[in-house]
């Protein structure tokens, strides 16, 4: 068990920031719909950008981010527009990182 996760881990690790983008996408979605059964995802407010946000609109943002940023790899053509959408994305889940719990 151990050598298989470690291997799978290895595999991860030649693009963490793209495997750490992967991840994020696979757990937000679970996250809104587990959390959402045991706690209000509207309770907690952020300020974000000199707007106020719901923890669910921040979440539901980084999802968006996420998606665009992984469909059709453009994650990987480091233009302007991936890096600052991987910059926002940073930004909220910096700012959300503390309530990420249920």
């Amino acid at each position: 068990m151990f050598w298989s996760r470690k291997k799978k881990i290895s595999r991860e690790c030649w693009n963490l920031n793209y495997s750490f983008i992967v991840w994020l996408k696979e757990h937000l979605s679970v996250y809104v719909k587990e959390a959402s059964k045991m706690v209000d995802l509207e309770y907690h407010k952020f300020n974000f950008r000199g707007e106020e946000y719901t923890q669910l609109q921040l979440i539901n943002r980084m999802i968006e981010l996420v998606n665009y940023l992984t469909e059709d790899e453009r994650y990987f053509d480091w233009d302007p527009v991936p890096v600052e959408k991987t910059e926002e994305l940073l930004e909220i889940f910096k700012l959300t990182f503390p309530s990420l719990w249920w």
